[in-house]
């Protein structure tokens, strides 16, 4: 669970950054609006197809260089951990 609601709080952060609407990403990626909604709340996971397609969308990968780039886009944006 932990990892879909980072992966949420990334993408929603993420596209914020670059100044984009959700509509505006589901324009450019081919995914539906709701279902953008979606991943940004936590309550449906990409398929690979679909994460790739929102990476170009974003010009970024979600892996570990993410995570350099996250902390230092948005310092202020703590993760949550597992208990």
């Amino acid at each position: 669970m932990l990892v879909i609601q980072n992966l949420a709080i990334k993408l929603k952060a993420l596209r914020a950054l670059r100044g984009m609407h959700q509509r505006e990403l589901a324009q450019k990626t081919g995914i539906h609006n709701n279902l953008i909604v979606d991943y940004e709340k936590g309550r449906a996971i990409p398929s690979p197809e679909q994460l790739r397609l929102i990476e170009e969308a974003l010009g970024i990968q979600f892996n570990a260089e993410t995570e350099s780039a996250f902390a230092v886009l948005a310092p202020d944006l703590q993760l949550q951990e597992a208990a």
